[in-house]
């Protein structure tokens, strides 16, 4: 009985391993070839896997690039609460908002132009950004109830952070030598408009 679930076990962890060098594989090749130039192939052969393999993971293409950008708005949202967690001033945590945000862009610019603008992986960026949402709200809202922040609608606050995200962002996603000018610019932006000047 112990050795079958050892067994199981490690063909969990064989599983969850194929899976996870699938992602890797099509993360990397995002921002050599992009989306559409990426065939399945190139996916399993940049994973070192036989073609047939994608299909025990994936039913198609866009599935995978879809959990890609769902895993990855995720890490962000862990990132953003890690921070969060490790501090109660409200304006610190209007810089942790931006900081992750703007290294987030940098940091895997391919993959952050992917869910600004392929309509490939709508839903998965729709339910990202939901939890993102949902995250940015939590920590903003002592902030609110402290009256530290304007008064103004925190669902609306956090709106428009998002579509800051998405704008203000793309430059160090197509250059992230400029991650420290935007970080900066952002961070301002944000703590300006939420904060205000008392």
């Amino acid at each position: 009985m112990t050795q079958s679930l050892v067994r199981a076990g490690r063909r969990e962890e064989r599983s969850a391993q194929i899976r996870a060098d699938l992602l890797a594989a099509a993360e990397r090749l995002l921002a050599d070839k992009g989306v559409d130039r990426t065939t399945i192939s190139d996916i399993t052969s940049e994973a070192r896997l036989g073609f047939g393999t994608f299909y025990n993971y994936f039913a198609s293409k866009e599935e995978l690039y879809q959990e890609l950008v769902r895993n990855a708005l995720h890490l962000l949202v862990e990132s953003i609460d890690e921070r969060c967690s490790r501090t109660s001033d409200h304006r610190e945590r209007l810089r942790v908002i931006a900081e992750e945000a703007a290294d987030f862009a940098a940091d895997h610019s391919d993959l952050f132009i992917l869910l600004t603008t392929n309509p490939d992986v709508h839903q998965a960026t729709q339910d990202g950004v939901e939890g993102l949402a949902n995250s940015l709200k939590d920590w903003l809202q002592k902030g609110f109830e402290d009256a530290a922040f304007q008064p103004v609608n925190p669902d609306i606050v956090v709106k428009a952070i998002i579509g800051m995200y998405a704008f203000v962002l793309r430059p160090i996603a197509k250059d992230a030598s400029r991650r420290d000018e935007i970080k900066a610019a952002l961070i301002r932006l944000i703590q300006g408009a939420v904060i205000g000047t008392n």
